[in-house]
C-alpha cells in the first residue's frame, strides 16, 4: 500500500500543485483520471494484505482468550530451553533439545 500507490499520488498530486495549483489537484477532473483510477486500484492490494494480517492478529488473540494458543500442559521457565509439565501432571516426553544438551553434558562430563 505504501509502495504501491501512496508516493505515486502524491507526487501526482505535488506535481498538479506546482504546475496547475491547489484547486487542481482536488478536483474531479484530477481525481478521475485514469492514472489516478488505476492507482486507486493498486491500493487495493496493500489494503488486502493489510487486512489479511488484522484478520491473523485478530484470530491469535481469539486464541489467547479462549485459550487455544498456548500449551496448558507445560511452561518454560525463564532463562531455560526445556518445557516442564505444569504441577499434579504427568512429565512430558524430552523434547529433541533436552535431548541433545543431555548427551553434550554426558560427552563433556
Amino acid at each position: 500500500m505504501v509502495l504501491i500507490s501512496m508516493p505515486p499520488i502524491g507526487l501526482m498530486q505535488a506535481w498538479a500543485s506546482v504546475e496547475y495549483g491547489t484547486w487542481y489537484y482536488r478536483s474531479a477532473e484530477f481525481l478521475d483520471s485514469p492514472g489516478m483510477n488505476q492507482l486507486g486500484s493498486l491500493h487495493m492490494i496493500g489494503d488486502s494484505i493489510f487486512a489479511l494480517g488484522a484478520l491473523v492478529l485478530g484470530w491469535f488473540i481469539l486464541g489467547l482468550v479462549t485459550g487455544n494458543s498456548y500449551d496448558k500442559e507445560g511452561y518454560v521457565a525463564e532463562g531455560e530451553w526445556d518445557v516442564r509439565p505444569q504441577a499434579g501432571q504427568p512429565p512430558l516426553p524430552a523434547t529433541k533439545r533436552s535431548q541433545v544438551l543431555f548427551e553434550d553434558a554426558k560427552v563433556a562430563a
